[in-house]
């Protein structure tokens, strides 16, 4: 039984890293330009923010509770709102400077997992059941999969791509899953973002963390925790996709993932953290001069 469970969890977990891989189609050194016949600039801008207005109102309609917004929905009703009104799509190359990366070089303890100069501190009780390197052209991928205590699966993947330029977005989630809610990272700000996700799989349901940490253009660590959850034990209200203590489950991985997920990773040093870092020296140097 362990093992049918094991195999089940593996095939999930891999059947996301793949549709993360495949996302990265869209991550090249492309800027899209949208452009229609005997339109201007400021035309496309009237447009967008009616296109945009219209996508929140649809991506909040298809979200669980009605109110929040499904990224990925977002994105794809504004583009089909834009297209809609005559606005077609230009992709343009743009030359960026071949840097030299270097790799993963990852390193793996009894309580760490490191990589990229980062180091991540593993859950209690994890044991290492595969870890394998790939390639895709110039891309590497560096994969680490562990189980965790309480049937939970762990998949660690330091990503370098040296041809793409890795940009911020959401974590994907493809059916049969549900996106349930999403954030950034408490100290990472926007370079770490995250979705919970959830749904039934053959006879299992399954709920999970999803997220991409991007530690420059051309790297990232693609970290993705996978659970069994409880099948409904009532009716799921009309509207929504799961029922009330499915719900509670999922809050309850929430409470135990995204904390350990937010304190893995550096706090970003915005401009305004830098310039409140600047008048807090600033401070200490007046108080003591005086």
């Amino acid at each position: 039984m362990a093992e049918d469970k094991l195999k089940i969890m593996h095939l999930v977990s891999a059947k996301i890293i793949i549709c993360i891989l495949l996302s990265c189609a869209g991550c090249a050194n492309q800027q899209i330009n949208w452009q229609k016949a005997k339109s201007s600039q400021t035309d496309f801008a009237i447009d967008n923010r009616e296109c945009i207005e219209i996508a929140k109102q649809l991506a909040r309609a298809e979200s669980e509770n009605g109110k929040s917004i499904i990224a990925e929905t977002f994105e794809l009703k504004k583009i089909e709102c834009l297209v809609s009104k005559g606005w077609q799509a230009k992709k343009a190359a743009t030359k960026e400077k071949k840097i030299k990366l270097q790799p993963p070089n990852t390193e793996l303890n009894q309580n760490s997992l490191s990589g990229f100069g980062l180091t991540i501190n593993l859950p209690p009780e994890v044991q290492l059941k595969q870890h394998y390197k790939s390639n895709s052209g110039p891309t590497e991928i560096d994969k680490y999969f562990f189980k965790v205590a309480g049937d939970s699966y762990l998949n660690i993947i330091f990503q370098n791509s040296p041809n793409n330029k890795l940009l911020s977005h959401p974590y994907p989630v493809k059916k049969p899953f549900t996106e349930y809610t999403y954030g950034y990272g408490a100290k990472a700000g926007i370079k770490l973002r995250w979705t919970i996700f959830a749904g039934k799989t053959g006879n299992d349901w399954v709920m999970g963390l999803g997220s991409y940490y991007l530690t420059n253009n051309h790297q990232r660590i693609i970290i993705v925790a996978t659970a069994p959850f409880s099948p409904p034990s009532e009716p799921i209200p009309t509207g929504l996709s799961f029922s009330k203590n499915q719900q509670q489950e999922i809050n309850n991985f929430i409470q135990q993932w995204v904390p350990w997920l937010n304190n893995q990773f550096p706090s970003e040093q915005t401009p305004a953290k830098r310039a409140n870092n600047f008048i807090k020296r600033l401070s200490r140097k007046l108080v003591i001069s005086f």
